[in-house]
């Protein structure tokens, strides 16, 4: 129960419990007339705690319900938003040596990540993708966005160029996109060097919406 409640309640108790002391303390001088002013204090004091505490109960049960209502709506919500969610898909095709050798250059005897990858992209979710742009770099590694407007469901580009996004000591191909609602989502892609087979591996693939607009 709120303050508000508790206060009221608080002061029909004393008022009761005022006109009792009172009469038990004036009963032999009090009249009739004055009786019935006490009982009908009394009995007051009763209807006002009666109703105060009916009304905190329906108001208890008037904000669960409400709780409930905005739950349900919110998840109403997140449903038909995930009946229409775009999912792009990155695809990068494997290096052979020869490939590597052209793609990849040395530092201290150590095979390196290129600075990009040809991969290819495909909406395998259940909503078209608006506003699909991801990133490559010009000759002084300034990063340049590149749109590739909407891809429907199952729409496909057979060769895109991703620069690679370091993200803490892990590296990934990125795409960014918008459902039909306006909300942003990332995909990823993983790539993992790996020293010992010379040659690239593809890491974990990851889709999450963004907090903010990019």
């Amino acid at each position: 129960m709120g303050k508000y409640v508790t206060g009221a309640i608080i002061i029909a108790l004393l008022t009761i419990i005022g006109a009792l002391a009172l009469y038990i303390i004036n009963r032999a001088s009090v009249n009739i007339a004055q009786l019935i002013q006490i009982l009908v204090t009394c009995a007051l004091a009763f209807i006002t705690l009666a109703y105060v505490m009916r009304t905190a109960e329906i108001a208890e049960a008037t904000a669960q319900q409400a709780e409930a209502s905005v739950k349900m709506a919110k998840e109403m919500e997140n449903q038909r938003y995930s009946t229409v969610r775009p999912v792009i898909d990155i695809e990068v095709k494997p290096l052979s040596n020869m490939e590597l050798t052209k793609q990849a250059y040395t530092k201290a005897g150590e095979l390196q990540l290129p600075k990009t990858l040809l991969c290819k992209l495909r909406n395998i979710g259940l909503g078209p993708a608006i506003d699909t742009y991801s990133f490559i770099l010009l000759d002084n590694d300034n990063p340049v966005r590149q749109k590739h407007g909407v891809l429907k469901v199952q729409d496909e580009l057979p060769k895109v160029s991703l620069c690679l996004e370091q993200r803490d000591e892990d590296w990934f191909l990125v795409v960014y996109y918008r459902d039909i609602y306006g909300r942003s989502f990332e995909s990823t892609r993983e790539i993992i060097i790996s020293q010992k087979a010379n040659a690239f591996t593809f890491g974990r693939f990851d889709t999450s919406r963004l907090k903010k607009d990019e």
